[in-house]
């Protein structure tokens, strides 16, 4: 390389390592406001000062989105220069950069894509809301809402829409109403693809379930106005004619529970089919020592009689109507206060899905007295160090693919974003030569399936001490673990840790989370290993 083209180098590198080092310090400087001290100093800070900082940290809520919009899109710009530099398809040529974009951002990659859209949008498009984002005159939101309701525009069209509608968002213009403002000057200046949006809007329906807070979901149709409101109008007429007739139940809750009648087609919710997935060590895959069992019950613990099953904190659970149990607690038509653990012992939560439930509402669900309710029970046994699934009973009537099913519990979701899993991929591609094993095996969304594919993508998988570990690489040498939560609290023996060369909490090619809690010094173990697997341009 020419020595000039080195120096040059060499001074760009320096100016992108200033520019991070300075937004690291600003964030130190807002970092000491939220410290242990924090309290303190603000406690002798005028009220009018406090409401100003308030409007200053608007502001930079403000302008940081902007920077963000534009770093989005000249990371974008690059990745496509790269792309057509190798050859690459026109059509082909951006997959991947949404990706990378919500593992830098921590988001999922559906998330990342819609706001990089927006702010493609914003940058190229609509330069006057722009401007006002990044001057702090008007939030995130009410930026995003106007890219939004004119992204169906022409460019000139949408300029011409930018420029009409800037002057009219003020600092608390909300996005519901920057929305309505753009959409009717949108309207204004092309009715047509206004019209033609509507239409194809239509082809979006959807539904779609999200938690809610207290073991509750979010259950959603996404409708064609008329068809949304003649449904909503039947369920409400229903639940009319029910409280005339003197049902004790609130209107909403009528409603509810019959659109849950009308969808299953189960009457009561008590009967719908329920596999009780029982957490246990993997010692209880081995045959129990005799002199190291106990000769008799402790006296505060009530005797397990046969088909009961005794948990460490000493609960006696009997899941009703399975051959071995019949005793169960009385259910009534609404959940009860739940009682204390037996024991004073912690409970590790339930989860039906990707939702979590307490322990108590899970036991609910599954010591159900009514003879029309199926239940079935698989154990899920967990390694006793990292406390993550190892393996799952082949045994469940109705059921096939032990594996696929264990790799489904120990995951729960999506091993990068979060997202439901849809398909359990091969880490090691199965054409490669990767095995149909529990290491070899995570859970992916669909489209986190489809992106590791993609050139410059790589994806590891390690055991160490019995946690499950991925690492992805993605095609700027970033690395990212993902790590399964925890269904068994891991051993508390401290494990020996191995030195790294380097912090794997921060800097470029250090290890960042994507997902998960992670056991114990996995980051620092890992370091070393893979710096010798994927060296820089492996």
């Amino acid at each position: 390389m020419d020595p000039r083209q080195n120096s040059e180098l060499a001074l760009e590198m320096t100016r992108d390592a200033r520019l991070i080092e300075s937004l690291r310090a600003a964030l130190d400087g807002l970092g000491s406001l939220a410290g242990q001290d924090a309290a303190e100093t603000l406690a002798g800070v005028d009220d009018a000062v406090l409401i100003d900082l308030l409007q200053v940290l608007r502001r930079v809520r403000a302008v940081t989105a902007a920077v963000e919009a534009r770093v989005q899109v000249a990371f974008d710009a690059s990745q496509r220069a790269l792309a057509e530099q190798r050859g690459v398809a026109k059509a082909e040529r951006g997959k991947g950069v949404a990706d990378q974009i919500a593992l830098a951002r921590g988001v999922s990659a559906h998330r990342a894509a819609n706001d990089l859209a927006l702010a493609k949008g914003l940058v190229t498009e609509l330069p006057h809301t722009l401007a006002r984002l990044a001057s702090g005159g008007i939030g995130e939101g009410a930026a995003q809402a106007v890219a939004k309701e004119t992204v169906c525009l022409m460019p000139q069209d949408r300029a011409l829409v930018d420029e009409r509608v800037a002057p009219r968002l003020r600092a608390g213009t909300s996005a519901r109403r920057a929305a309505a403002i753009a959409r009717a000057e949108a309207a204004r200046v092309d009715a047509a693809s206004v019209t033609r949006r509507i239409a194809m809007a239509h082809k979006d329906r959807t539904v779609t379930t999200r938690p809610a807070p207290d073991a509750m979901i979010y259950l959603t149709g996404l409708l064609p106005v008329k068809e949304g409101v003649a449904a909503y109008a039947s369920l409400a007429k229903h639940a009319d004619a029910a409280k005339a007739a003197g049902d004790s139940r609130s209107r909403g809750q009528i409603m509810a529970d019959e659109l849950f009648a009308r969808l299953t087609g189960i009457s009561d919710a008590d009967l719908v089919p329920v596999e009780i997935q029982l957490v246990m060590p993997a010692e209880a895959l081995l045959e129990p020592d005799p002199s190291t069992q106990p000769t008799a019950p402790a006296a505060d613990v009530e005797p397990a009689v046969p088909g009961e099953c005794v948990s460490p904190c000493g609960a006696v659970m009997s899941p009703a109507p399975w051959p071995f149990g019949t005793r169960t607690p009385p259910r009534g038509p609404e959940p009860t206060e739940p009682a204390e653990p037996v024991g004073g012992c912690g409970e590790l939560p339930g989860r039906i899905g990707e939702h979590v439930i307490p322990a108590p509402v899970a036991r609910q669900i599954a010591l159900i007295a009514d003879e029309k309710a199926r239940r079935w029970i698989r154990r899920v046994f967990t390694d006793p160090v990292s406390g993550q699934v190892r393996q799952v009973d082949e045994r469940r009537r109705s059921f096939t693919g032990a594996l696929r099913h264990a790799i489904q519990v120990r995951d729960q979701a999506c091993r990068v974003c979060g997202a439901p899993i849809r398909d359990i991929d091969h880490i090691t591609p199965h054409a490669s030569g990767g095995a149909t094993s529990w290491l070899n095996g995570q859970g992916l969304c669909r489209r986190c399936n489809q992106t590791k594919t993609l050139p410059g993508w790589r994806t590891g998988a390690f055991e160490v001490e019995g946690a499950h570990v991925t690492v992805i690489r993605t095609p700027t040498g970033h690395r990212y673990t993902s790590h399964p939560p925890l269904l068994a609290a891991p051993d508390p023996t401290p494990a020996a840790t191995v030195d790294a060369d380097r912090d794997a909490g921060a800097g470029h090619g250090a290890l960042n989370r994507a997902r998960g809690p992670a056991p114990p010094d996995i980051e620092r173990r890992l370091s070393k290993v893979l710096d010798a697997i994927w060296a820089p341009g492996a």
